[in-house]
């Protein structure tokens, strides 16, 4: 915009910074720094209107009064939206709270209906047998038996025939074994006693032979066994 003079543009420029500084919404747009440059500049302004000196005062310009108008305008509807705001803020009504919900009816207990008349006796259970479980034979520990039996004595005896016929050589007759086990199935002892073989080498041949049998083993300490071996040619 042209300006008659140095003077007339600084009037401008005074006139707008006042404006700034008294528009309330915009000094609350602006930050507190922003404010001081305003008035700093407003500052300078008039110190350089003092230096001109006073003169007349200038004609005001064509556009000033719209411009004034226009500021006022825009200040009334400010406080008026800040009124309206304040007061929708008191007249809001309080939140309504829920109401509290009814309480659920008390249902009745239901009946208990017995499914045997009451007149009626009632069997006792039965009682169910106790069924032993079936142990296997393998699975007995050597504290079930004391000794072992006779059938297991005699295999044991009959599994070493072959070698005690061959321990005779050429003599013949009955070689009496007497053989100590031990209570784990070992042989222990064995002697030749009475017969052909007793105190010969033949009889020490079987009495060695004897010694690798095994029984299973049993709950006595020991056992000890005669048997005769029938040896003919």
């Amino acid at each position: 915009m042209p300006f008659r003079n140095e003077r007339e543009a600084l009037l401008y420029r005074a006139q707008g910074l006042e404006r700034d500084l008294a528009d309330e919404r915009s000094a609350r747009e602006r930050s507190e720094a922003q404010r001081d440059d305003l008035a700093q500049e407003l500052a300078r302004v008039r110190r350089q209107l003092a230096r001109l000196g006073p003169v007349a005062a200038p004609a005001p310009h064509p556009n000033a009064a719209l411009i004034l108008v226009g500021a006022a305008v825009a200040a009334g509807l400010v406080m008026a939206g800040l009124v309206a705001t304040m007061w929708t803020v008191r007249r809001a009504p309080a939140p309504a709270i829920a109401p509290p919900l009814p309480a659920l009816p008390a249902t009745p207990p239901i009946p208990l209906t017995p499914l045997v008349p009451a007149n009626q006796p009632v069997a006792p259970p039965r009682a169910v047998p106790m069924v032993p479980p079936e142990i296997p034979t393998e699975a007995l520990s050597p504290s079930t038996r004391r000794v072992p039996t006779r059938t297991e004595i005699a295999a044991a005896f009959q599994s070493r025939a072959p070698e005690v016929r061959s321990c005779a050589g050429r003599l013949h007759g009955t070689a009496m074994a007497r053989v100590t086990f031990a209570s784990s199935g070992r042989v222990t002892a064995v002697s030749m006693v009475d017969g052909t073989f007793a105190g010969t080498s033949e009889g020490s041949c079987i009495a060695r032979t004897l010694r690798t049998m095994r029984v299973a083993p049993f709950e006595n300490p020991s056992l000890t066994v005669t048997y005769p071996y029938p040896i003919r040619y």
